[in-house]
């Protein structure tokens, strides 16, 4: 088992086993509104949950915990913010301990557990299947443990993901978008791949909620009385309807621009661009796809199918009154969008493919922690410019989407036009853009002239030959004159 957690959105060294057999199956009797006890100083009281052939025990939940806080155990199962431990063969405990115990953003109490408790609990209710399901919250020493299922399965980036893994993927992502959950981090390590290409996601420890206002509260901001008196809710429980149309009402600001849709008439965050600049360029960018130009290609087809498609279809749904004919002008024009979409990504032209591939790259930049960010600037002005390039040379539909393109990355500008952006530029080794599509040219390139060597070879050996056969026609006729006036 494989476990990143990391609400910062900061890589950790992890540890990986070997793919393991999945028995899918579902908590039950787990408090849904859990209230504050100070009996043992646990926070939630539950039952023994039956599994079938197994068990949750909370008496070994409240031993495990003991000897993780003595330090009687060890885990190399550990993210930025915490650890996670085994109970038994179905069940883990996340237990809360920084790596950086002196930063700002320290977690030493486990508030992170509990949010992350509430929040698998949401998405359980909605489908059980996107993520780890939540069993229980023990408090213990003023301190949040929580116990999830312990899910068993390999990682994109260990094993690779084949189409249908990133179908589910983006079929999860659709369903939380619209949802108005926003995971934040999802790159591999917090991806499962399970059986028969079943994905999970897990560690929602940084996640984001559209509240009713149409604007999104981090997890960060919510405090520890809103939960466990459940006024959070109050935050959120608006219709899925109500919650996504108050976007189109929300005038405030844009920040974290990297996690927004490309739509640039929806101003809603996305799981699914948050999914490709962290795991699908890692990907490309790590030279981990056989064939790269396939492997996005094949992406941009499923995104097509399983995300900008629903979409259109959840936006052609929504009610708005007759009267309103501002906000129906613009679910119009993103519902537009979306099956624009759809069509150029079905059937993407390679400049399609390098636009996307640009796109994610820049998103990757600005988010990168380890020196990428001065080189967002100068990728920034390349891309503008290259899509000035692809532009002149698009018909209809295609242009379209090159022109929202442009329109979308005239909102980067202003924040990419400041210091901590500029500097460096990017090196045509470490660009995916470059290696994919200019090899793909060289290799083709080298393919016609071995096709065009081959051809003259060939030529000339055809050409000996005739000149042999016509040689040995000459000699065989006069061989025959001769022998005939021999005889």
């Amino acid at each position: 088992m494989f476990i990143t957690i990391s609400p910062y959105n900061r890589r950790v060294n992890t540890l990986a086993a070997a793919p393991a057999k999945i028995d899918t199956y579902r908590a039950i009797n787990i408090t849904k509104n859990p209230l504050y006890s100070n009996k043992k100083d646990v926070f939630v009281k539950s039952k023994k949950i039956s599994f079938g052939s197994a068990e949750y025990n909370r008496q070994a939940a409240e031993e495990l915990i003991n000897d993780i806080a003595n330090k009687k155990v060890t885990t190399n199962k550990r993210g930025f913010q915490a650890e996670f431990f085994a109970l038994g063969e179905r069940f883990g405990i996340k237990s809360i301990n920084p790596l950086d115990k002196t930063a700002q953003s320290q977690d030493l109490h486990g508030i992170n557990n509990l949010r992350e408790h509430y929040i698998l609990n949401v998405i359980k209710n909605i489908n059980p299947e996107i993520a780890t399901e939540p069993v229980d919250l023990i408090q213990k020493d003023n301190k949040y443990f929580l116990v999830t299922e312990l899910v068993k399965g390999t990682h994109p980036f260990d094993t690779g993901i084949n189409s249908n893994q990133i179908k589910n993927i983006l079929k999860n992502a659709f369903i939380l978008d619209i949802n108005g959950i926003v995971h934040s981090d999802l790159q591999s390590g917090n991806i499962f791949l399970l059986d028969n290409d079943k994905v999970k996601f897990i560690d929602f420890g940084a996640y984001q909620l559209l509240s009713n206002k149409g604007s999104y509260v981090s997890s960060d901001s919510i405090g520890e009385y809103d939960i466990k008196n459940s006024t959070v809710k109050n935050l959120h429980n608006s219709s899925l309807e109500g919650k996504f149309l108050a976007t189109f009402y929300n005038h405030e600001p844009v920040t974290h621009i990297i996690s927004y849709c490309d739509n640039p008439y929806l101003k809603i965050k996305s799981n699914a661009a948050n999914f490709e600049y962290r795991m699908i360029y890692d990907f490309l960018s790590h030279n981990r796809a056989e064939n790269p130009k396939e492997f996005l290609t094949g992406y941009l087809k499923n995104k097509a199918q399983y995300y900008h498609k629903p979409l259109a279809g959840f936006l052609e749904k929504l009610e708005i009154s007759p009267h309103d004919t501002e906000q129906i002008a613009q679910r119009d024009s993103a519902k537009q969008t979306e099956k624009l979409f759809a069509g150029i990504f079905s059937n993407p032209s390679e400049n399609v493919l390098k636009s996307e591939l640009e796109k994610i790259q820049l998103k990757w930049l600005m988010n990168d922690y380890q020196g990428g960010k001065t080189k967002a600037f100068d990728c920034y002005e390349k891309y503008i410019a290259n899509l000035e390039k692809y532009s002149a040379q698009a018909a209809e539909s295609e242009k379209q989407y090159f022109d929202i393109m442009k329109k979308v990355l005239e909102k980067y500008k202003s924040f990419l036009n400041v210091p901590e952006y500029k500097g460096d530029t990017l090196d045509d080794s470490q660009n995916p853009v470059k290696r994919i599509f200019e090899e793909s040219k060289i290799n083709l390139i080298k393919q016609k002239d071995k096709i065009i060597k081959t051809t003259k070879s060939n030529n000339k050996i055809a050409l000996l030959i005739t000149g042999l056969t016509a040689a040995a026609s000459v000699f065989g006729l006069w061989h025959y004159n001769n022998h005939k006036k021999a005889g």
